[in-house]
């Protein structure tokens, strides 16, 4: 898979968490990982969910553990280079969309898992071409995520794009390096770069891009 240089910018992320996911949106707060998670390349970032404890390490291989003790462990899959950054994770239904960044040391970017609630096996992945992933917003089991000149809507049912823009980082300005949490404002999803007071505005249903 493609990643994106590591030589422009530096990472942000932010984590996303909700119990009860429908037409609402869904608040963010953060999962729990040792500090400087990804240089100490030791340590398991740690979440817990419907009375599982999650554990998670920078290889992608993770287990689980009740009240009761019995583990059950389950693999992420990632290339034999890659670490992983930071993890992000919500609670879909009786399943967790996990979402984290990875770095081969040159090159990263992000991905979406669908991970079983029973078997721990992987439904569907979704590949993210861009780092600085934001916080994303979910609504009516779509995940509305960001990266670096990227922005994308995702179905959580299927893990399919329903559309997706790249390329979007200007080099000259330096603008849309870095998205705020999406708004949806009536037909209209709205990504905005704080720092350099710019926005990208997608059409919800159509995925028309408009940029200003």
């Amino acid at each position: 898979m493609n990643k994106i240089s590591l030589s422009l910018l530096s990472f942000i992320f932010i984590f996303i968490s909700s119990e009860n996911l429908g037409s609402a949106e869904t608040t963010t707060k953060y999962a729990q990982c040792p500090e400087m998670f990804a240089l100490i390349k030791k340590g398991e970032c740690n979440f817990t969910v419907s009375g599982w404890r999650y554990y998670i390490n920078v290889k992608g291989k993770g287990y689980r553990i009740n009240k009761e003790n019995k583990r059950q462990e389950f693999n992420l899959k990632l290339n034999p280079n890659d670490t992983i950054e930071e993890v992000q994770y919500v609670p879909l239904e009786k399943d967790i969309i996990i979402i984290y960044g990875v770095s081969d040391g040159d090159g990263a970017a992000g991905n979406v898992v669908r991970l079983g609630e029973q078997k721990l096996n992987i439904k569907w992945s979704a590949w993210i071409p861009a780092f600085n992933l934001s916080g994303g917003l979910i609504e009516s089991n779509f995940l509305y995520i960001s990266g670096i000149g990227f922005v994308a809507k995702i179905n959580l049912k299927t893990g399919k794009f329903e559309w997706k823009h790249d390329n979007l980082y200007e080099r000259t300005s330096g603008a849309f390096n870095y998205f705020e949490r999406a708004i949806i404002s009536e037909d209209e999803v709205i990504f905005r770069d704080p720092e350099k007071q710019r926005e990208i505005r997608v059409n919800n249903k159509t995925g028309k891009l408009k940029i200003y």
